[in-house]
């Protein structure tokens, strides 16, 4: 079965002081896996490791600027801080494909959604992306906090400074809270085969070549 995995193998080698969710299982066919609290400060991290058992889609939204329904069910409201999701290989901690960055869509705000209360900016992070079989770490911070090397036991850049945005002020200087919201979704395979069937079909043509 296709499954979603927290887990919590060798995230204590580390040297992480984060908050770290318990085992669950989440397959394909059912809802979201819905998270939600809040920070007690600027830079508090939430780490939230999981496991795939094949290649699938993986997407990620956050609600907590512009509110919204999240997979739960539960209706969020807007005004949260600006956050920031990073994606790490397990258990080796290094970086995977870089930061999934928040920011104002200047083409509309696609699934996300506006805070009117904030100009309509859309800072809620969104990406879906293709991950193969293996053991992930996505981590939660506020923006800029983010990793502060090529690895996950670097730290983030903030750790020192529980206060680096004066109590949730992000850009333009609108005032946020503590509150974050997160939905992490899988994808059924077939939808991930649509990106690899083409990859399939070249690797096909190059071995007939090779034949003739």
């Amino acid at each position: 079965m296709l499954y979603l995995s927290l887990f919590m193998n060798n995230l204590k080698s580390l040297g992480l002081a984060a908050l770290l969710f318990t085992a669950i299982v989440l397959p394909v066919s059912g809802s979201p896996l819905s998270i939600t609290g809040n920070f007690a400060n600027d830079n508090n991290v939430v780490l939230i490791p999981f496991t795939i058992s094949e290649t699938v889609f993986v997407t990620f939204q956050t609600f907590g600027y512009g509110g919204g329904v999240n997979g739960a069910g539960q209706v969020i409201l807007p005004g949260g801080f600006e956050p920031m999701l990073q994606l790490f290989d397990s258990p080796s901690g290094a970086v995977n494909g870089g930061s999934i960055l928040p920011g104002p869509d200047i083409g509309g705000c696609g699934p996300r959604n506006p805070d009117p209360n904030r100009l309509n900016f859309c800072f809620d992070a969104y990406a879906q992306v293709l991950l193969t079989a293996g053991d992930y770490i996505l981590a939660l911070t506020q923006s800029p906090n983010s990793t502060a090397g090529s690895n996950l036991s670097a730290g983030f850049i903030f750790d020192g400074d529980p206060s680096f945005a004066s109590g949730f002020v992000g850009t333009f200087g609108f005032q946020g809270d503590s509150h974050y919201a997160l939905d992490v979704t899988l994808s059924p395979e077939p939808g991930a085969a649509l990106l690899i069937a083409p990859a399939l079909l070249l690797i096909g043509v190059l071995k007939r070549r090779r034949c003739n």
